[in-house]
């Protein structure tokens, strides 16, 4: 059950719904690995050979990657790690997070215009937002619960509050600040059973609209949940 308090109460018990296929669309819940993205990239510079003869292991050290520095060569190139003009090896954290996929409108694209060249370059992707469990946990550091009901009266565009029918947190944040690509792979992406209810995707979509537009809609549903939230 929600609580009165949350934009997902005027549309209960119709916000998440089951479905039982695999297909990777707008609104499906999903499982992926999302990188921690810290303020500051970290890049791994190769800063000599463990053995001068040797080219599968390599001294590396971490550092952060900003924006203003230029590319260094090692003196002593690695194999394993080639390094490529213009090019820098960032160093993520990753973890297995539910996501809520934003964006899947991919064309098919004809084989002949993209003959002779790495498929990765057209590789389809999909946008996925993805969720923080709100509470403590192991591994979870979580979020103070004065900020969280902030959340949840619709005050920030950046985050959205939830209660995913997953096992784990009893509430979550998706962070649309964080929207990021993931490939449309099997290997990258695991389906859950649950998607959006066409009713819940219409409130979401709207929460997008005012998170990269700044706006929301006078006469959709989320405008007067925030003036009602605004009231509390």
């Amino acid at each position: 059950m929600y609580p009165e308090d949350s934009v997902q109460y005027l549309v209960e018990p119709t916000w998440w719904t089951k479905d039982t296929g695999k297909t990777l669309h707008r609104g499906r819940l999903i499982w992926a690995f999302i990188p921690i993205t810290d303020q500051v990239p970290i890049k791994l510079t190769v800063t000599g050979r463990c053995e001068p003869t040797e080219h599968q292991s390599a001294m590396v050290k971490l550092e952060p990657m900003r924006i203003g520095d230029r590319q260094k060569k090692t003196t002593l190139p690695v194999a394993a790690i080639p390094q490529y003009d213009n090019e820098e090896r960032g160093v993520y954290r990753v973890k297995r997070r539910p996501a809520i996929i934003v964006g899947d409108c991919n064309e098919e694209i004809p084989n002949e215009v993209i003959l002779g060249k790495s498929k990765r370059h057209t590789a389809p992707m999909i946008l996925v937002a993805p969720a923080f469990g709100c509470d403590v946990g192991k591994g979870r550091d979580g979020y103070n619960p004065s900020f969280v009901d902030l959340v949840r009266r619709c005050h920030f565009p950046q985050f959205f509050w939830d209660k995913l029918p997953l096992a784990g947190a009893s509430e979550s944040i998706i962070r649309l600040d964080q929207i990021q690509p993931i490939g449309r792979h099997h290997d990258a992406a695991e389906a859950t059973e649950y998607c959006l209810t066409p009713e819940a995707m219409t409130v979401f979509d709207t929460w997008l609209h005012w998170y990269f537009y700044g706006t929301i809609p006078d006469d959709g549903i989320l405008a007067l949940v925030k003036e009602a939230m605004n009231n509390l």
